[in-house]
């Protein structure tokens, strides 16, 4: 525990001057304002869960006592990692020896992975804990189960089905386990094992349940999000791993939101935080039942992909943050094609316990082919990686022997080789004892470990572009452009690098710079409709607007569902002084999203300039209904409204726009408004 302890906190140490640090990506940025909500003292929160809580409320539980510091949460999280180092050399002693014990909390200290995620801001943390001490907690139980371990059992398996959803494939693993496992209790005495076991299991997720029900009215004991998860792993074109259901937004922030909406427009009415999950669950079965074979073969990558070697990365990569460790980089040899294969060999060499270790093997595989039942990504395996490691500690602790009964086997070898039959003239030895002992094991080791070496590239290394946009995002582009410049550097022939290197040069006031990387990128990827869109922006701030025109046309080609798309083209129409295309546009997008008001107040301006007065009159006031509280609509509204002779009307919109610009601090917006009421009082003076 204390080398696991040490190792965990000198990497931190080690990555606290990389920019790595310096803001929080994906998941990890959802989970930090959920839990400063949290530690508000919003503990019930609204709407059912969507992602899983225990971690947001672990979070939220030392945000309230800490102060929302992610360097003390890494600390204890170190701490929490050290711990599961513990609990798993006590199971790994119970179940195979104390050499395979030691082994086993060895292999967990030094896992590279186990490591990685410690030090992150994710559940990942946690999981290795819950699988850790529900391991102890049936190895504990081997003896006899006793009703306050049965209990504890009970209660760590939902906690780790509230922190990982899949994880509910354990509960008929173990129920099974008490059911059937102990022949020497009576039928009554396992049946009541299993009832405290699910009473204990039931106490930690009704609350959840009933939560859920309240503020959701849905009775959910997790989250809601089955049905996308699933579909994202099972559908036409999946690649095995992660993939948003819109492209291009695969930030935390955008999930539940496109699922929601896509499945609404679907239905054609709003749909349910269930309805939304019996949605997509619905087109991934639909995909299963109408094209089997395509999905059989998905299944087949998917599982190649769950024992290969790679940490397939979704945000942040265990490769980006080695190198800011020299540790965690030296370490890298020790990944899952390694210990794989050393738990192949603790499985054969351990054979002959296989009753006894039935319940091991039986969670191992559940919870893999749970991975395999969605999508593959490193976090999503990382609960694996405990039962693969207790029995790569029994396949260390073997190893020994069959190194010295290998020896043997040697001169054995060599005194068969001398040995003739007096009838042939030759002779055919028996294969030596050690090749019938532990051949099988060294076969199926090394099979393991070809499967799951195979190299398989699924995905972009996200790490540096995800760091780099969010750098831009919160106006940081100067420490953005080092990061950026990593990522293309790092796959000069992906276009998304070059995209957001063109935002940063943007916002740093550096335009030449910005149409060289934008260029790049739609070079590299000609239907890159953000890049266009970005280019035209660029463009027109030069004052170039044909150019930027011709810009905003490639980016609504390429993206005809997109309305900030077609708003741009048409602000850009508007600009050059193509006013009825520009009508056109605006209309276009306001279809495309028409319960926001930015549309309509765009389209308003429009015809304002194509001199429809009234037309634009009624979509600013319907721009207004959809936002009473905009600003801009009420300045706009009002200037129209003093054209069309209502100076009383319009006064009262202006004088309301002034009131919210000033309120939400808008000082360039409100200086605007000022100078309208001064033109819409100057007549009356």
């Amino acid at each position: 525990m204390l080398l696991a302890l040490v190792v965990r906190l000198a990497y931190l140490s080690q990555l606290g001057g990389s920019p790595l640090l310096s803001i929080l990506m994906g998941d990890a940025r959802q989970y930090d304002e959920w839990a400063r909500r949290i530690a508000g003292g919003d503990w019930l929160g609204t709407g059912v869960f969507y992602q899983a809580p225990l971690y947001p409320y672990f979070l939220g539980s030392l945000y309230a006592v800490t102060g929302p510091d992610p360097g003390a949460v890494r600390t204890v999280q170190c701490a929490l990692g050290a711990l599961a180092c513990g609990m798993l050399g006590l199971a790994g002693r119970t179940f195979f020896g104390s050499a395979a014990g030691l082994a086993a909390a060895l292999l967990l200290a030094l896992y590279p992975p186990a490591i990685f995620f410690d030090g992150l801001i994710q559940k990942s943390s946690l999981d290795t804990l819950l699988v850790a001490s529900i391991l102890l907690l049936v190895a504990a139980l081997q003896g006899g189960p006793g009703w306050k371990r049965l209990a504890g059992l009970g209660a760590a398996a939902s906690l780790l089905a509230l922190n990982r959803e899949n994880a509910r494939v354990i509960y008929p693993v173990i129920a099974a386990w008490l059911l059937l496992g102990f022949r020497h209790a009576s039928r009554a005495r396992r049946a009541a094992w299993a009832g405290v076991f699910a009473a204990a299991s039931l106490a930690v997720l009704l609350p959840v349940g009933l939560r859920n029900y309240r503020v959701g009215g849905a009775f959910l004991v997790s989250s809601s999000q089955f049905g996308p998860n699933f579909y994202i792993g099972n559908h036409a074109g999946a690649s095995g791993s992660y993939e948003p259901l819109v492209p291009g937004r695969g930030d935390a922030a955008y999930e539940r939101a496109d699922a929601t909406r896509l499945a609404s427009e679907a239905a054609g009415r709003p749909l349910a935080p269930s309805a939304v999950s019996d949605y997509w669950a619905g087109k991934a079965l639909s995909f299963i039942r109408e094209q089997p074979g395509q999905w059989l073969a998905l299944v087949a990558r998917k599982a190649a992909l769950a024992i290969n070697a790679a940490e397939i990365p979704d945000t942040e990569s265990i490769e980006a943050y080695a190198s800011a460790s020299w540790l965690l980089r030296g370490l890298l040899w020790l990944n899952f094609g390694v210990v794989l294969p050393l738990g192949a060999f603790g499985c054969w060499a351990s054979r002959a316990d296989w009753r006894r270790l039935a319940v091991l093997y039986a969670l191992l595989a559940t919870l893999l082919l749970s991975v395999v039942a969605f999508y593959v990504v490193a976090r999503y395996r990382h609960p694996v990686a405990p039962l693969v490691l207790i029995f790569a500690g029994a396949g260390l602790a073997a190893a020994p022997e069959a190194l010295a009964w290998g020896r043997c086997a040697a001169h054995s070898r060599e005194r068969a080789a001398r040995g003739r039959t007096e009838a042939t003239g030759r002779f055919f030895p028996r294969p030596p004892a050690w090749v019938r002992r532990w051949g099988p094991g060294v076969a199926i080791a090394a099979l393991t470990a070809a499967a799951s070496n195979v190299p398989m590239k699924v995905t972009h290394d996200e790490t540096w572009i995800n760091l780099g946009s969010l750098l831009v995002q919160s106006h940081r582009a100067a420490e953005a452009l080092p990061v950026l410049e990593k990522a293309a550097a790092a796959d000069p022939s992906y276009a998304v690098p070059h995209y957001q290197l063109g935002l940063a040069h943007r916002q740093l006031g550096q335009p030449r710079q910005a149409l060289d990387a934008l260029s790049a990128a739609i070079r590299l990827k000609p239907d890159y409709a953000e890049a266009y869109s970005a280019l035209g922006a660029t463009l027109r701030a030069l004052g170039r607007q044909d150019a930027a025109v011709a810009s905003f046309r490639a980016s609504a080609r390429h993206a005809p569902e997109s309305a900030e798309a077609h708003t741009n083209l048409g602000l850009s129409l508007m600009e050059s002084g193509q006013i009825e295309e520009a009508v056109s546009e605006h209309r276009r997008a306001v279809a495309l999203a028409p319960a926001a008001p930015a549309p309509r107040n765009n389209l308003a301006l429009a015809l304002q300039h194509a001199g429809r007065l009234q037309e634009a009159i009624a979509e600013y006031r319907a721009a207004l209904l959809l936002k009473p509280d905009y600003a801009e609509a009420h300045a706009n509204l009002g200037m129209a409204l003093a054209a069309a002779g209502d100076a009383v009307g319009a006064r009262g919109h202006v004088s309301e726009a002034l009131r919210l610009a000033r309120a939400s601090n808008q000082a360039e917006l409100a200086e605007r408004i000022e100078e309208a009421l001064r033109q819409l009082e100057a007549p009356s003076r």
